[in-house]
């Protein structure tokens, strides 16, 4: 190779992207297997109980909430808030097929339908429900679907598994794991291309012989809004029934 050519085949593996030089490569990686990973650390969370902090940030507001929360599978859960007093804020139960909301600061509730997945529990939070209790243990339920891509980082083992929907709402879901042995690090839930829902966790600690994260930053990018959910004590498997995820309706609450 001549003087010339060596000058130029030098630049091009220097570019990002173009050589071993450059920005990190990835390959293409196994994504049913990603995906195993996933599902085998759903498998062993049957119900959670977990207690900690809660920071709703909007482009204008920032709130401190205390939270309960519990969860029996994909189906039941129940989230109370309260403020740094003590007094309720709001309380959350969805059983299957429907979502009931309690609003202490209006004197309201509302009983809502659960099938789309989607439910707005008043001002910027709107949250996929069928997420909602996988978030609190540090884990993601695939979404279902007819396609995927699956990526790894050469440099970090880091992998990125891309699932499309099998919807008219064009709903794509991508999960971040630090390796193909997990843990997952995050998630995203776009809709049209446009981002709805991201999960980051952050740190560990162990409860019952599980990591699950310390904190949980929630962004909805639709709303200009964030959680930021810093678990204090969380219960791993604990006996609930269902009949423990009904609310009773306060005197004097006006249907919404």
């Amino acid at each position: 190779m001549t003087p010339a050519k060596w000058h130029w085949f030098l630049i091009l593996l220097l570019l990002p992207g173009c050589g071993w030089l450059g920005v990190s490569r990835r390959v293409g990686c196994d994504g049913p297997r990603a995906l195993e990973v996933v599902e085998a650390r759903n498998g062993r969370f049957h119900s959670l109980v977990v207690m900690g902090e809660m920071v709703v940030r909007s482009m204008t507001n920032e709130h401190r909430l205390r939270m309960v929360g519990a969860f029996l599978g994909p189906d039941y859960g129940l989230v109370k808030l309260f403020l740094p007093t003590g007094d309720p804020v709001v309380f959350v139960s969805s059983v299957p097929g429907k979502v009931t909301i309690l609003d202490f600061t209006e004197g309201t509730f509302s009983r809502k339908d659960a099938g789309g997945g989607w439910v707005n529990l008043g001002g910027d939070l709107e949250i996929p429900l069928d997420q909602l209790s996988s978030t609190f243990y540090g884990g993601v339920r695939p979404i279902e679907f007819d396609g995927m891509s699956c990526l790894e980082n050469m440099k970090d083992g880091h992998v990125r598994v891309v699932l499309w929907g099998t919807g008219v709402e064009e709903l794509e879901q991508e999960i971040r794991l630090r390796s193909m042995e997990g843990p997952v690090e995050g998630f995203e839930l776009r809709e049209g291309g446009t981002p709805r829902f991201e999960v980051t966790y952050e740190g560990s600690m162990e409860m019952d012989g599980e990591l699950l994260p310390e904190e949980i930053l929630v962004e909805l990018p639709v709303h200009l809004a964030a959680l930021d959910i810093r678990l204090r004590k969380v219960m791993v498997n604990p006996k609930i029934g269902a009949e423990q995820f009904a609310l009773e309706i306060p005197d004097l609450f006006i249907e919404k």
